[in-house]
């Protein structure tokens, strides 16, 4: 990197991510980085639930929970969470499968990513959750971008809605977590969407009632 802003410009719960200029390849990116002390706190989390678990099972307490299994699952999480080669994955898979619905997806730079780095290209836009709370107390000025930019919620909406349901029926891979704030809007009413931390695949028997459901 020839710029490293030291001031991340987004934090989560274990991680912050900050932008960053590659000298090389001449483009910004954005670095996402693990606290080092992520798996620890996952760890200890994880070690809290196996107790309660085993407590649970020897007062034979909600054993149509199938609490065992949902162990299982969380270990799966805990494993997807602390280790970035995941989302790299996740975020290639997408990347592909999201073009043929127009909707950007960050290009990651893989020689740069590992366990605990993820690197991508920056993508300038407004988040989705960003325009839903400035729609609500500017709602002149968000007209006004709206028009400056050639951004139409209708647009955006059925865009959104139809990405979902193709995501769903065409692959069965769907965003894990398809939340505002990881919906960016761009002009000419396209969008981007980032933060691959999972991918979803419903099961075969859901996917048929959804889709008769839907019908």
């Amino acid at each position: 990197f020839d710029e490293f802003q030291e001031r991340p410009f987004a934090t989560m719960f274990i991680a912050q991510i900050h932008r960053a200029h590659l000298k090389r390849e001449n483009i910004w990116v954005a670095v996402k980085v693990m606290r080092p002390d992520a798996p620890a706190m996952y760890a200890k989390d994880m070690k809290l639930f196996r107790h309660i678990v085993r407590v649970m099972a020897r007062l034979n307490i909600a054993n149509y929970l199938r609490l065992e299994e949902a162990m299982w699952e969380l270990d799966q999480i805990a494993k997807e969470e602390t280790d970035y080669r995941f989302e790299l994955t996740n975020t290639r898979l997408m990347r592909r499968k999201l073009k043929k619905h127009d909707i950007l997806v960050p290009k990651p730079v893989k020689a740069f990513c590992n366990r605990h780095v993820l690197v991508t290209e920056y993508i300038t836009g407004v988040l989705l959750s960003a325009y839903i709370k400035m729609s609500e107390s500017e709602v002149e000025k968000v007209k006004k971008w709206e028009v400056d930019n050639n951004v139409n919620p209708g647009k955006i909406g059925k865009k959104l809605y139809s990405s979902f349901f193709r995501q769903l029926f065409e692959d069965n891979v769907v965003h894990g977590d398809l939340a505002p704030g990881n919906i960016v809007l761009l002009k000419n009413s396209r969008l981007a969407f980032i933060n691959f931390g999972s991918v979803d695949r419903g099961e075969v028997n859901i996917i048929q009632r959804v889709r008769m459901i839907t019908k």
